[in-house]
């Protein structure tokens, strides 16, 4: 299993979230996201880790006090294999 799924994983049981929810939510495929999840597919572009990401955290009340909060953002981009030097070129 690669670090994304890994964190992808570990987020998704710590929300209490399933990938049916995130499917609905962010409109993306729920089997990409199950593959994902599993580790059969890897580095997903940076639009689609936000939007896991914003699906990850919607309805959360910190989110409703804070919609900028990148709470969790950083984690799931790192283990993507995003880096700040990769988004600048």
């Amino acid at each position: 299993m690669n670090d994304f799924a890994r964190t992808l994983q570990d987020q998704l049981k710590a929300r209490g979230k399933s990938l049916t929810f995130l499917a609905e939510f962010t409109g993306i495929d729920r089997a990409y996201i199950s593959r994902l999840a599993r580790g059969e597919k890897e580095r997903p572009s940076p639009e689609t880790v936000v939007k896991l990401w914003m699906g990850l955290i919607a309805c959360e009340e910190q989110y409703r006090k804070d919609p900028l909060m990148p709470h969790g953002l950083t984690e799931l981009m790192l283990s993507a294999g995003f880096t700040a030097a990769a988004r600048s070129s």
